[in-house]
């Protein structure tokens, strides 16, 4: 081969891992801006404890807390908190499971609270 086709073989080459490069950080981007509006949404957020906590109960009795559902690795440390640093509230009923935030205040049963609510 000579000298040229060489070049032009690693410029092409570089160009696609470039390319590729770029892709991959356009789609880690993405997946990182998805990650972060969620973590902005305590109801989201509130829904994904209440699914850990129907997770937990698949297999023990009772209403766990936050840290038996990290423990049992149902629930990520990322998600016990809002994004005003409170530990989500659980609360198990006979038919619904709720998760209080409790809003920027930090205080429970202000105007700022968010409660979600889901049937068992």
């Amino acid at each position: 081969m000579s000298p040229i086709s060489l070049k032009r073989i690693s410029l092409a080459l570089g160009l696609v891992l470039a390319f590729a490069g770029s892709i991959a950080w356009v789609v880690g981007s993405r997946r990182q801006r998805e990650v972060d509006q969620m973590m902005q949404s305590p109801a989201q957020i509130s829904r994904i404890v209440i699914r850990a906590v129907q997770m937990w109960q698949a297999d023990n009795p009772g209403c766990p807390n936050l840290r038996q559902l990290q423990d049992a690795k149902v629930l990520d440390s990322a998600f016990a908190a809002d994004r005003w640093g409170s530990s989500s509230l659980i609360e198990c009923g006979t038919e619904t499971i709720k998760v209080h935030s409790l809003g920027p205040d930090r205080q429970l049963d202000t105007a700022d609270d968010v409660l979600v609510s889901q049937r068992k």
